[in-house]
């Protein structure tokens, strides 16, 4: 199943996209099923860009792992540096975004291998933060 946040109507959902049937497709949007009829969804002319994803699992293997904007927001403070290691659930940075704090945390144990960002800097949702090992 694939998980995206989605903004409609002012609000951010996440949405799952789930099983195809023929014209059908089965989602969980805020955890309620919705089976969506794609003959009867409105597609305008212009070409829409695709929504990021953040990958809410980290990859295996013991690879880098790329730590997602969840939100759009600008970067308070970077609590970090690169070669530190840090624990799961470990404050990186902190985001403000519609005038509220979000830290975010780290995923996984690990090591700090880069950072993508800078105190006062924009990010859209999707856009990389860090990376770790």
């Amino acid at each position: 199943m694939t998980r995206l946040k989605i903004k409609m109507d002012g609000r951010w959902h996440t949405v799952e996209v789930g099983r195809w049937e023929g014209d059908t497709v089965q989602v969980l949007v805020d955890q309620e099923p919705v089976t969506v009829n794609l003959n009867a969804i409105d597609i305008p002319d212009a070409p829409v860009a695709d929504a990021p994803v953040q990958a809410e699992t980290p990859t295996p293997g013991g690879g880098q792992n790329p730590v997602n904007s969840p939100l759009p927001g600008m970067v308070l403070s970077i609590e970090v540096s690169v070669g530190q290691r840090v624990a799961a659930g470990e404050k990186l940075c902190v985001l403000e975004a519609m005038k509220m704090e979000q830290a975010i945390l780290a995923p996984t144990a690990g090591v700090i291998r880069a950072i993508h960002v800078q105190k006062g800097q924009s990010l859209l949702i999707g856009e990389p933060i860090m990376e770790l090992e």
